[in-house]
């Protein structure tokens, strides 16, 4: 869309009148602003940020929008708005501009924008462009009165594109570079032609099959990622986190729930570098935070017949190493769900990821002895079902065939996988885990020195503290978090990170009340 804007600015000539205006929402630039949270809907912040641009894109336009302005006694909502800024405004009527309107998204909140926009006697004063997924696009204009709109299949104009793509991600596989090996040459063009065609212009699906052809070197596994090429992105999906779930080992896992919470609950977009330094607080708050009395674990409120039980045991040392992997490293490599933007901040690879991602829930404990499991959507085998097929071996085959086949090593297998942590969302625990990081920040001198981590932890550490759900949360996490609240507001430390500034500016904060927690 970039790209088309530019166009469009440089028509000249060939431009239909003598002056265009072209106006754009990016909705990723937009999805989370850094000094507040911003709960506007959808319509809201698109009119927003569009008819801002409208009314200052020259002279005479702004002269106009003042005058409503000032006239008007007030405006009844985002689409009144428009209304009486732009389609009714006599700078429409002015036969030497034409408005480009660009919006990089789409939301079922826009339909009453563009019926407006199809009042138009003259809908081409003023003409949108919108991306989307084709099936959301007619599934919600295609209904709509007075909306009328063109399809552009981008697949249809992009193919050069894809086709230059796929050749420069197979110049960088070991298997695939050397042109003058026999063979490699009509296997590159099979490539070419499998991803092409089924993943239809789709990034989403060809990263995912490139990535995982970058990890196989037999021809069969290699035609297995290309059956698979064409599958639906939700399938692709929930196959990348069965595989990560299946390969990683449980300290990675770990990793990258923490940067799903990081990147889910945070209230900024973070540098890599600094979600690094983020990600090491960990090792520090071992050092920094004195061991609880041992907690009984809780239950976790069963959203599926999936059971895993969960352990609140001392965590191994191998678990507690730090990595000397670098994260970007990581990122590329192993925790293929995230990716780095343009702007060198860590997100989603994909904006539907986190819709696939299972969700835990908190449970009391019902039993007598305390002990606690946590239950997912994740497919996990479960013991009445081993039990059932334990029974049909049994029963078909002799004693020494079935120890043969080691069956019950199978089993065991089987059942250990409910004791593997998953990959998966915390909504109960997730505030509550920033703001253990945020206060370990704040109250550690080595930690405090690092100007970056210091002011997101002050500036954010309340309202992550507000935000934790008390009858919901982890006891354990809540006991943690009681002595650093209390060395926040006692320790010298703690004092003077959260209102000592940063150079000249002078730092800020309110009193206020701050939430009970149980310690």
């Amino acid at each position: 869309m970039a790209n088309i804007i530019k166009s469009i600015r440089r028509l000249g000539s060939e431009a239909p009148s003598s002056r265009v205006v072209a106006v754009y929402y990016f909705a990723d630039g937009d999805r989370r602003k850094p000094d507040d949270e911003d709960e506007s809907t959808c319509l809201q912040r698109v009119s927003r940020t569009l008819l801002w641009q409208l009314a200052t894109s020259y002279e005479a336009m702004t002269k106009s929008a003042a005058s409503v302005v000032e006239r008007a006694l007030h405006f009844d909502g985002a689409l009144d708005l428009w209304e009486q800024l732009l389609f009714t405004n006599k700078e429409l009527q002015n036969s030497n501009t034409t408005f480009y309107i660009f919006i990089d998204t789409f939301d079922p909140e826009l339909v009453p924008l563009f019926q407006k926009h199809g009042m138009l006697s003259d809908k081409s004063r003023v003409r949108f462009l919108l991306t989307g997924r084709p099936e959301l696009i007619s599934g919600y204009l295609g209904p709509a009165d007075g909306v009328t709109y063109a399809e552009v299949p981008i697949t249809r104009h992009n193919g050069q594109d894809v086709e230059k793509y796929i050749v420069a991600q197979m110049d960088t596989m070991q298997m695939l570079r050397d042109t003058s090996r026999p063979g490699i040459s009509e296997w590159r063009q099979v490539i070419m032609n499998e991803l092409r065609d089924k993943c239809e212009g789709d990034y989403f699906k060809l990263n995912t099959s490139l990535t995982a052809l970058s990890k196989v070197d037999l021809t069969e596994d290699i035609r297995e990622v290309l059956r698979d090429a064409g599958r639906p992105r939700k399938d692709q999906i929930t196959a990348e986190l069965r595989r990560l779930n299946n390969t990683r080992t449980l300290k990675e896992i770990r990793e990258i729930n923490e940067i799903i919470l990081w990147i889910d609950k945070g209230r900024r977009y973070f540098p890599i570098e600094m979600l690094d330094a983020i990600l090491s607080v960990k090792h520090r708050r071992r050092l920094v935070v004195p061991p609880s009395e041992p907690q009984s674990p809780t239950m976790r409120r069963q959203t599926s017949d999936t059971l895993v039980k969960a352990s609140e045991a001392e965590e191994p040392a191998a678990l507690t190493t730090i990595s000397l992997l670098p994260l970007a490293h990581k990122l590329r490599e192993k925790y293929t769900i995230f990716s780095v933007t343009d702007s060198g901040a860590v997100d989603w690879s994909n904006s539907e990821i986190k819709n696939q991602i299972p969700t835990l829930e908190v449970q009391e404990d019902a039993t007598s002895n305390g002990s606690g499991k946590l239950s997912s959507r994740l497919q996990v085998v479960q013991e009445a079902e081993v039990n059932v097929v334990r029974h049909f071996l049994s029963t078909v085959c002799p004693d020494d065939l079935f120890k043969r086949f080691a069956f019950d090593e199978f089993f065991q297998e089987k059942l250990g996988a409910r004791l593997k942590e998953f990959i998966h969302i915390d909504p109960d625990n997730a505030d509550a885990k920033i703001a253990l990081t945020c206060l370990t920040i704040l109250t550690d001198e080595e930690l405090r020195k690092q100007e970056a981590l210091r002011q997101y932890a002050m500036y954010w550490v309340l309202e992550h503290l507000q935000a934790v759900d008390l009858s919901a949360a982890d006891r354990k996490l809540k006991a943690q978090i009681g002595p650093l609240l209390v060395r926040l507001l006692t320790d010298d430390c703690g004092i003077d990170s959260l209102f000592w500034c940063f150079g000249k500016e002078l730092v800020f904060h309110p009193t206020v009340s701050l939430p009970a927690l149980e310690v």
